[in-house]
């Protein structure tokens, strides 16, 4: 009989990694990915075709993992795509200054 595997260990919170913010175990695909993924109606399967490294198991746990704490990540995601915002923003105002130019 094959070895079960304890759904709890799937998914993994490690400081210094994404910000400490939950990922898939031993992978860098943060939850928030896949749940804007399937947002996005990209389909578990799909996300797999994508990313054949995952699991099925893997991308159906982070899905239950966020419907478990669903209040407390949307405010995370919320948070998290708030930031990135505004550091597109700033990154998009420093590269696009106009560059100094000197007389000839």
């Amino acid at each position: 009989m094959p070895a079960l595997t304890d759904i709890g260990t799937l998914i993994t919170m490690t400081p210094g990694v994404y910000g400490g913010r939950p990922c898939i175990a031993g992978i860098r695909i943060t939850v928030q990915y896949i749940i804007t993924e399937i947002k996005a109606e990209v389909t578990p399967e799909e996300i797999l075709e994508d990313k054949p490294f995952l699991s099925l198991a893997s991308i159906h746990a982070a899905i239950a993992y966020y419907y478990a704490n669903k209040a407390s990540l949307d405010v995370s995601f919320a948070a998290q795509t708030q930031e990135n915002s505004q550091w597109e923003q700033q990154t998009t105002t420093t590269t696009h200054q106009p560059m100094a130019t000197t007389p000839h």
